[in-house]
């Protein structure tokens, strides 16, 4: 079954949602709670760029509720594509 793009966007503005307010649980290293905050921060920013996004850019986001500089690395990384690779994704896919 394939999600009309407004349903898709719904469901994206929810899990940004759910992030901002600690409503989704991820034990461990936190890596799937990073990859997911990469995600919105690439619907929101588009592609990594080194000239644009300068160190500590992650910070300035409200991403996740409680979010620590650990956190934030590991969002930067996999935004940047050093882990995974977001490098590409257009806002459409981030969402879906």
């Amino acid at each position: 079954m394939r999600l009309q793009e407004a349903t898709r966007y719904q469901l994206y503005l929810q899990l940004k949602r759910d992030l901002q307010h600690g409503r989704l649980y991820s034990p461990g290293p936190g890596h799937d709670l990073a990859f997911l905050a990469a995600l919105c921060l690439q619907e929101e920013l588009g592609d990594y760029d080194p000239e644009r996004h300068l160190p500590g850019y992650v910070s300035d986001m409200n991403l996740v509720l409680n979010q620590t500089e650990k956190l934030e690395a590991q969002v930067e990384e996999f935004h940047s594509g050093r882990i995974g690779n977001l490098v590409g994704v257009e806002a459409p896919q981030a969402r879906s």
